[in-house]
């Protein structure tokens, strides 16, 4: 009776793990499915090009190009906030014109001086990396310089795609947008736990 009870017990345990592991494949299987519906995602793919674009074309640019760059855009953007009003005041006196057509007209020609400044002190130093292992470091820096500046520019876009994508939906599933297949992004995932636009914005002020 004992050895009869047992083997009942055993019966249905060797069952349930049955039952379990039976489970699971199918999970397995309809995971498998599931990535062999979907191998390729069309923005991930979008996201990814674009990355490997801008670190061609840092690669082509150069390390200091884009440094100097850079620095004359910023470097234009400061002076013009912290002198444009007074040098505009003056002109506007000198050459008797109103005050917010010189103080812009100063703004604009500040940024634009430094801007050229910068980028004619990266082009120069760009033409003195001749050598081969400067020129390696010249190229592979701007590689990876511009990777940076791909993975934020397409971060911003899928931040902005996430952001959208909730009042936006007969435009994503009547037009060709479909094909880009946003509901299985994950580009769009991560940009979703993390988006760069609302990160900016800080948190809300209650």
């Amino acid at each position: 009776m004992r050895c009869r009870r047992a083997q009942l017990q055993d019966g249905a345990h060797l069952r349930a793990e049955q039952s379990q592991l039976q489970g699971e494949a199918g999970r397995g299987r309809q995971a498998d499915q599931e990535r062999h519906e979907h191998p390729v995602n069309g923005f991930d793919l979008f996201c990814l090009l674009l990355v490997v674009l801008f670190a061609i074309w840092g690669a082509f640019r150069g390390l200091f190009r884009q440094i100097f760059g850079l620095i004359g855009f910023i470097g234009g953007i400061v002076l013009a906030r912290l002198l444009a009003q007074s040098f505009g005041d003056a002109f506007a006196k000198d050459l008797a014109l109103p005050v917010a057509v010189a103080t812009a007209a100063m703004a604009i020609a500040l940024f634009l001086a430094a801007e050229i400044a910068g980028k004619l002190v990266g082009r120069f130093l760009h033409k003195r990396m001749t050598g081969g292992f400067t020129k390696a470091v010249e190229r592979g820096g701007g590689f990876l310089l511009g990777s940076g500046k791909g993975l934020l520019v397409a971060w911003v876009f899928a931040s902005l795609i996430a952001l959208l994508r909730p009042h936006l939906q007969h435009l994503e599933s009547d037009t060709s947008l479909s094909k880009l297949d946003l509901a299985h992004s994950h580009v769009l995932s991560v940009a979703r736990e993390v988006n760069l636009i609302t990160e900016l914005r800080g948190p809300k002020k209650s």
